[in-house]
């Protein structure tokens, strides 16, 4: 399904999701994002799009802003062939993003299965912050609301400690 931040509003409205929209310039990394000084920037997560060595699984990995994934960690955790960055084309071939733009949210649009969305469970229950499927805005709403709509939506979703 390709929806747009629009559509994307739309249906967080249809299923009655609070959210809070703040709107900012374009927005290419971590470090970018928290040179705006955004309120609530403590709440924004960092999303990495991975895959398996052999290009079979696909993982968009969303954990607190502040923090470093560990791939081999969370490789084990997932009991995963290793892990690396899917690149550009993967990203756009699967969630129509372009690097930047990485959120769960992108994950409503991949092929039914393609996408598996990790989320940390130390997050479960607090308001987080994401792009709304571009990168010129961040949308905080409920980690657990987020999980529920995209689990709705036939995205399969792990909580794990990342």
């Amino acid at each position: 399904m390709r929806i747009d931040r629009q559509d994307l509003y739309a249906l967080l409205r249809a299923r009655n999701i609070p959210y809070e929209e703040t709107a900012h310039p374009a927005v290419w990394s971590m470090e970018e994002l928290h040179a705006l000084c955004l309120p609530g920037e403590e709440r924004i997560l960092k999303n990495l799009f991975l895959r398996d060595d052999k290009k079979r699984r696909y993982y968009l990995v969303a954990i607190d802003g502040g923090r470093t994934a560990d791939l081999k960690a969370l490789r084990r955790t997932l009991d995963s062939r290793p892990l690396r960055f899917a690149d550009a084309a993967d990203l756009e071939r699967l969630l129509g993003l372009l690097p930047g733009q990485v959120t769960p949210l992108g994950a409503l649009r991949a092929p039914a299965g393609t996408v598996t969305v990790v989320l940390d469970a130390s997050l479960r229950g607090r308001t987080v912050g994401v792009h709304p499927l571009e990168n010129t805005a961040t949308t905080f709403l409920n980690l657990d609301d987020l999980a529920a709509l995209l689990g709705d939506h036939g995205v399969p979703v792990i909580w794990c400690p990342l």
